[in-house]
């Protein structure tokens, strides 16, 4: 059972080495853009409206001005659908780039444990035939290796799935070999609540259809007090206003609300870079203990192996966290400044 198992782990790894391409993300986001049946629709739609406007101008004489104001505002619609998409692509590609480079560092990290396993086995082999542990404490030690190896193949397969979902969305095809680099240049932003809160409010279309709903409560209620109406109708104007002011309130907290939850989520993403950042400077910090601990004779060379090992790690998830960030300053970026093609 075990030598099948570690049989298809050699396979689903031979599989995934093989003629991969190593992809920077500018290049995927490049590929997928090109490819996009989102965009080819876009793009359609952009001409399909272009062509109407033409003919809308060509008739004009016998059309109204408000027709020709919506032949224009279609064609501007769609201009602006089609940067909304690119920017939809451009971040879509980057989270599966990522959820591929997760893949890609799940299996590393699954790699080092079948290795500390398997490793710990052999010890456990010795210390058995020498009489010092027992036949149920080496079961044990087995039994680790065949859950390391099977980790292992779970995280292969993953990786499968994950390179697919990217081949799907670049346009490769599935008999193309594929690998994420790694290097990415981060966008970090240093935003306040207050920014976060004001370009929120500006986005939320509850919230401003709350603030116009008082202004034109206000305003009516103004005229009705001016033209001397009924004391009654006032009233219920009056009534009106209010329940709108409180209506405008509420949203504006949840609004506010929800700001802050996104300041905070993304001061969170960015303490998560640095924490990353440090743990790996820290495991720099002890390797360079250990290897000159080994070269004193202090320590065996396994020991050495296991740190080398917790460093390794440590750079993979200081990369996962760079992109999270990445990711997340898009997304602020995007609400932040609310223009087009952000990426």
């Amino acid at each position: 059972m075990k030598k099948r198992s570690m049989i298809t782990v050699l396979i689903l790894l031979f599989t995934l080495s093989i003629f991969a391409e190593t992809m920077p993300i500018s290049s995927l986001i490049e590929k997928a853009l090109e490819v996009s049946p989102t965009l080819k629709n876009a793009e359609l739609t952009i001409e399909d409206a272009q062509i109407e406007l033409k003919r809308a101008l060509y008739n004009q004489a016998s059309l109204s001005k408000n027709v020709l104001d919506a032949k224009r505002e279609a064609v501007s619609n769609a201009i602006q659908a089609l940067e909304k998409s690119r920017v939809s692509v451009k971040e879509e590609t980057i989270k599966l780039a990522l959820q591929s480079l997760k893949a890609q560092n799940s299996i590393r990290t699954r790699e080092i444990a079948l290795s500390q396993a398997e490793r710990d086995l052999e010890i456990a082999v010795v210390k058995f035939e020498r009489g010092t542990i027992s036949l149920n404490e080496l079961i044990t030690a087995e039994d680790r290796v065949v859950t390391a190896s099977d980790g292992l193949r779970s995280a292969l397969e993953t990786s499968l799935l994950a390179d697919e979902n990217l081949k799907i969305q670049i346009g490769l095809d599935a008999e193309s070999k594929i690998e994420v680099e790694p290097e990415l240049e981060v966008l970090v932003l240093d935003p306040t609540l207050d920014e976060i809160i004001l370009a929120m409010q500006k986005s939320d279309n509850s919230y401003l259809g709350a603030i116009h709903t008082v202004s034109s409560r206000q305003e009516e209620l103004d005229q009705m007090v001016k033209d001397n109406e009924a004391t009654l109708a006032i009233r219920q104007k009056e009534i009106a206003l209010e329940k709108a002011r409180i209506d405008l309130a509420s949203r504006k907290t949840m609004v506010t609300s929800s700001a802050r939850t996104n300041f905070n989520s993304y001061l969170a993403t960015k303490n998560a870079l640095k924490n990353a950042s440090l743990e790996v400077s820290r495991q720099q910090t002890r390797l360079e203990k250990a290897n000159q601990q080994y070269e004193n004779g202090l320590i065996n060379l396994n020991s050495v192996i296991d740190i080398q090992h917790q460093l390794e790690l440590a750079q993979m998830k200081e990369i996962e966290a760079n992109w999270d960030l990445h990711i997340a300053s898009l997304a602020l970026q995007r609400l932040l400044v609310q223009e087009d093609d952000l990426l």
